[in-house]
């Protein structure tokens, strides 16, 4: 990958292998190249980055002698657990949903049916838009109008860029993305002169009309007691929260979307959940939606779960943190980036249930039900199962509705959601505690992705 020398592996049982040792693995390196190469983090900060190895635990890793003010790592998913998960999570979902409704009838759609030469450019343009306006409130995309086409101009660029080839070889995908630094500098330096970003406190208002949400207030209070975060280096952080946020929600929506109305069946029954979750209002014509009894329908969180398994792909990047780091025959060495897939273990026969004869569920294709546990069916579930157990009672599933949820989804689902403490993880069937919240960004983008897709039906 330009000048870095990596491995990549390609082998299902080997991306297996990689996917049970998340603690023999790091992401530092891709999150580094990401930083420097796609985010535009100037070269002089980068080192302070490089210098953070304690990890994202409370306790600092053996061996790291970093500042506590300079845990870059830490400061980020502790923000991320405390204004991404809970109430915040549910208030910020909330807030979206009001920006995308108010959008959608602010635009030309009206009450009669209108015809789109392409529903993907449309749901690209609201729904980045409502995501943008709910972490940054409406001053980017008031000021710079451009804002939403440079974005998914960067977005297409991203194979150019992470190679980090110089400017004059892609000037324009550097001149795209400048802009849109430049775009979020100019907000930062408007919202510092027009609010108070301390205002971070339980008792403190959840919105804020310039920064917006709590979470953006918090990562702009850490910025001021640590020197090297200059104007350039946090908005290049703040660049990366919203790539983060919206690269692969808006293409997943699109395709949940797709999925739903290709099956009348499906379709029919996800709007009944929708409904089911809507709850009066007073002083508003239409009811609104009940954001936690949505998102934990266990029908909407498995539609949502397969479509990621499906539909979304990823290149993940970890490097070795021993030197020892064995797989299968191989030794890797400490540091060397290590490339797989997620789509290797997303279409795994050896680690998902391709049901049965009678009900087969391939994996190449799309099945609504993958992720759901039925007590009385000891075959359903995600993972592979063992024929010799057709008809007998599952020890693993004692609780009686009939779409229960137990390890068994985890299980299987983390083969592609989840790999350690910086990456996603799966949209479980059964509500999780909401004090661990293990992947903040991920689930509130499957809480965005689950809430924008089915406000549209």
């Amino acid at each position: 990958l330009g000048p870095a020398k990596l491995y990549l592996v390609a082998g299902a049982d080997q991306v297996t292998s990689l996917f049970k040792a998340p603690k023999d693995l790091s992401p530092r390196f891709g999150v580094l190249l990401s930083m420097e190469n796609l985010f535009g983090t100037p070269s002089d900060v980068i080192p302070f980055y490089k210098m953070d190895k304690s990890g994202a635990s409370a306790i600092p890793m053996e061996g790291s002698n970093v500042e506590p003010e300079y845990r870059l790592n830490y400061f980020q998913v502790k923000a991320a657990q405390k204004h991404l998960s809970g109430t915040c999570l549910t208030q910020m979902t909330e807030h979206s949903m009001k920006v995308l409704r108010r959008r959608i009838h602010e635009s030309d759609i009206g009450d009669q049916w209108t015809e789109m030469p392409d529903l993907f450019t449309f749901l690209q343009h609201e729904v980045f838009s409502a995501a943008v306006e709910s972490l940054t409130e409406t001053y980017l995309l008031n000021q710079f109008p451009g804002f939403v086409d440079d974005f998914w101009e960067f977005d297409r660029s991203v194979p150019t860029m992470i190679k980090g080839l110089p400017h004059w070889l892609a000037p324009r995908p550097y001149k795209v993305r400048q802009r849109l630094l430049d775009a979020v500098k100019s907000w930062h330096k408007y919202a510092r002169q027009h609010s108070d970003s301390s205002k971070t406190a339980p008792e403190d208002p959840e919105w804020d009309p310039l920064w917006e949400s709590k979470l953006m207030r918090a990562r702009e209070e850490y910025s001021k007691g640590v020197d090297f975060m200059n104007e350039d280096a946090l908005a290049a952080e703040d660049l990366g929260l919203i790539f983060a946020m919206n690269t692969n929600a808006v293409p997943a929506v699109a395709w949940l979307i797709i999925e739903l109305y290709l099956d009348k069946t499906l379709l029919s029954r996800a709007q009944a959940e929708v409904q089911a979750a809507h709850r009066p209002t007073p002083g508003l014509e239409q009811a609104e939606l009940d954001i936690v009894k949505l998102c934990n329908s266990p029908l909407l969180q498995s539609v949502y779960a397969e479509t990621l398994r499906l539909r979304v792909a990823i290149l993940l990047m970890r490097t070795p943190k021993r030197e020892d780091f064995h797989m299968g025959q191989w030794m890797f060495p400490k540091c060397r980036p290590i490339l797989f897939s997620s789509r290797t273990a997303a279409l795994n026969p050896e680690i998902w249930n391709v049901g049965t004869a009678q009900d087969p569920r391939p994996l190449e294709y799309f099945c609504a039900d993958r992720f759901l546990v039925s007590c009385s069916d000891p075959m359903s579930g995600p993972s592979k199962k063992d024929p010799s157990q057709s008809g007998k009672a599952s020890p693993e599933i004692a609780a009686p509705d009939e779409q229960a949820d137990n390890s068994d989804a985890r299980q299987a689902g983390r083969y592609v959601f989840r790999h350690g403490e910086n990456s996603c993880r799966m949209a479980s069937v059964r509500r999780e505690s909401e004090n661990v919240p293990e992947q903040a960004f991920c689930k509130a983008r499957g809480h965005w992705l689950i809430c924008y897709t089915f406000f549209t039906l």
